[in-house]
């Protein structure tokens, strides 16, 4: 990836905090290298999937529904609109909301011993203010927060690879302590509804800026207070599963319905993109190792 110019490693100031101890140097940074992909981290998927290229044909912004074909394999639709995207032998999820029911896409009964399973993996959802602001003067480029009322992770977007700024803004991305975030999603069910999305982006801001503000201002170095230029928030809404997947393995294979499934919820790493690349990786040696023992 790096030969490809896919991702770079991440040298900055990495620290963690504690209530105790405040703003330290991360033991890890000393051993562990960080990579992220450049010039943004869906680099990486879209230089391994360019349209055209190793002979993959790969769909954008499209939600492919599954529907099992009587004459064997599936037959895929655009999940919106109804458009046939074709036949195939076989399907690869990769996503575990496949299994929600407002998708009425994968036959419930078929593939019984994947979708029960994989839908009682419960997820912690992810609430994400993106700030932009004039210069901080913190002393770190990310912060790990244990045990913060409001944030659990803090990076500066510009101090990675390929994202560096020349008018001396900084950009600042914080995700919400799980705590905070169920509060926030428990606090917003009553606006649920067709304005919904908005308004809760629009209350992650409203809940979460201040919170930022506030925390900034009492670890940085000197200076006045930092001014917000911009704020957006963002929902995540299935971040984090809580426990691996029921069944053992690194990945879901049901040969007799030619239907598999991948993903970090069927590894020891839910919520890290270790856990997904193990479980691709191992059903994708599987696979292989399936199609090269046939005549």
């Amino acid at each position: 990836w790096r030969t490809n110019g896919l991702c770079e490693a991440w040298d900055a100031a990495h620290c963690v905090w504690s209530a105790e101890a405040g703003v330290a140097p991360d033991p890890k940074s000393e051993k562990a290298k960080r990579y992220v992909g450049i010039p943004g981290m869906n680099a990486i998927c879209k230089g391994l999937l360019v349209p055209g290229s190793r002979g993959i044909d790969t769909r954008f912004e499209t939600r492919a529904a599954a529907r099992s074909n009587p004459l064997g394999g599936w037959t895929m639709e655009d999940g919106k609109t109804g458009a046939d995207l074709g036949d195939f032998d076989f399907v690869i999820s990769t996503d575990k909301t496949s299994t929600a029911l407002h998708r009425q896409d994968l036959d419930r009964k078929l593939l019984d011993g994947f979708v029960k399973p994989a839908a009682a993996v419960r997820s912690y959802p992810s609430l994400a203010l993106m700030v932009a602001t004039k210069k901080t003067h913190l002393e770190f480029d990310s912060l790990l927060l244990d045990g913060h009322p409001a944030f659990s992770w803090l990076a500066r977007d510009d101090s990675k690879p390929g994202r560096h700024r020349d008018d001396g803004l900084e950009c600042w991305v914080a995700h919400a302590a799980p705590s905070f975030t169920q509060r926030l999603i428990d606090s917003s069910k009553k606006t649920r509804g067709k304005r919904y999305p908005n308004a809760f982006r629009s209350a992650i801001v409203r809940d979460l800026l201040p919170q930022f503000q506030t925390l900034v201002n009492e670890l940085k170095v000197g200076g006045e207070e930092t001014e917000v230029l911009l704020a957006q928030g963002h929902r995540w809404g299935a971040a984090f599963p809580v426990a691996p997947f029921g069944a053992a393995g690194q990945f879901y294979l049901d040969r007799e319905h030619a239907f598999a499934a991948c993903g970090d919820y069927f590894t020891p790493f839910p919520g890290r993109v270790e856990g997904a690349w193990i479980s691709g990786s191992s059903l994708a040696d599987e696979l292989l190792r399936v199609g090269l023992q046939e005549p």
